[in-house]
């Protein structure tokens, strides 16, 4: 059975104009690795992440084109980690968290107000942006052997941006938190995985072994062949600025063993 590896290679327009508004790490790993695991019931991909002081396990859907991850949470899980901080309504952060769509960012009590949306039930929500302290596993790429990717030592993420507030989590798989948004904007986890940890802003899905893989190299796990088959991501030429999605160049579709026509002046995406 072949496997696939969705693999994007995404320059990200702009930057957080302040460093310290950057989510942040002590630690260079060449890479990070998110194991995940499709729920047989609502075939959504499932992914976990370390967050808060004490760490607390959260589980969240992946969602592809999500502009920034977000947690179904109230104020009494907020306070029971130590490490949570709202987010100022006027840091690069907020800002960033409106950027791509036409929402403005606002203020209340001096705390960055947000709206997170569940892509599948498309209900929204309104809450806040807060930042805490993200734990995940890294990855690299020992010796000489380019198409191994091995899991390494615990890494933290502080200063990690995401929505918290109580957009429903009806649609999703049972027991999860929230979703994990992967989008092309400047909080997703692509974005702030990179800033944090100062590696390339590229991510791979590997639906065969279970992990997205963030940063790092060729992802290749040790059992597969340098030539896998994978399929790029690009960007709608026609939608850049305001969309956060992903699309597939499609040269033609198969059916039934059967090709099917395809109009040659029509760009599909």
């Amino acid at each position: 059975m072949a496997s696939y590896s969705f693999t994007c290679f995404l320059l990200i327009s702009f930057l957080l104009s302040h460093s310290d508004a950057q989510p942040f790490s002590s630690s260079r790993p060449r890479g990070v690795v998110l194991p995940f695991h499709k729920d047989p019931s609502t075939l959504q991909y499932v992914t976990e992440i370390s967050l808060g002081t004490p760490k607390v396990p959260i589980s969240l859907v992946l969602d592809l084109g999500g502009k920034f991850p977000w947690i179904h949470c109230g104020q009494k899980q907020q306070l029971n980690s130590s490490s949570y901080q709202p987010v100022d309504c006027k840091s690069p952060q907020c800002l960033l968290a409106s950027s791509n769509s036409a929402q403005i960012p606002h203020c209340c009590n001096e705390t960055c107000s947000i709206s997170s949306t569940n892509t599948v039930t498309r209900s929204t929500r309104s809450g806040q942006l807060g930042s805490d302290v993200v734990t995940l596993q890294s990855g690299y790429e020992p010796g000489r052997r380019p198409y191994l990717w091995l899991r390494g030592e615990n890494v933290t993420a502080r200063r990690f941006a995401f929505g918290c507030g109580t957009t429903s989590l009806i649609g999703l798989a049972k027991g999860v938190n929230g979703m994990a948004g992967l989008g092309r904007s400047g909080l997703s986890f692509v974005s702030q995985f990179a800033a944090a940890f100062h590696f390339s802003r590229k991510f791979a899905l590997d639906f065969q072994f279970g992990n997205v893989y963030f940063g790092g190299g060729h992802y290749i796990h040790e059992t597969l062949r340098p030539s896998f088959i994978y399929t790029p991501l690009i960007t709608n030429p026609y939608n850049q600025d305001c969309s956060t999605d992903y699309y597939i160049g499609v040269k033609s579709i198969q059916i039934d063993g059967e090709n099917v026509a395809i109009h040659k002046k029509i760009v599909i995406y």
